[in-house]
């Protein structure tokens, strides 16, 4: 069965526990609760971890672009007015996110192919 196969099957489950309830239809001011059962609270987490790993991962990479195309030293410097600064550098972060992103969707993403992408 494909991953794909089951979470049509949850959201199935979903709309059928949420018809069981017998609300009557909503209004556009009402809102209906219907709990998350605990697979699907695990999909949420699932996919916000790979999501905010992504993130990371193409934030770092579009400065990194932009710090090529405008000439600048990719390293960012942390400092106030009581403490010396500290330095990143944005290629060491470009290598961490990529392994963070790796590591991450290999361990939670069912389709992701550790040689490649999906």
């Amino acid at each position: 069965m494909t991953e794909d196969k089951l979470r049509r099957d949850d959201r199935a489950d979903r709309a059928e526990r949420l018809y069981e309830t017998k609300l009557p239809p909503l209004g556009k001011t009402d809102v209906a609760v219907v709990p998350y059962s605990v697979e699907e609270r695990l999909e949420l987490v699932r996919d916000a971890l790979i999501t905010l790993a992504m993130s990371m991962d193409g934030s770092r990479r579009e400065l990194a672009r932009l710090a090529s195309e405008f000439g600048i030293t990719p390293v960012v410097i942390f400092s106030d007015e009581e403490s010396v600064g500290e330095e990143l550098s944005l290629d060491v972060e470009l290598r961490r996110t990529s392994q963070v992103v790796r590591q991450v969707r290999t361990l939670l993403d069912e389709d992701f192919d550790d040689r490649g992408d999906k």
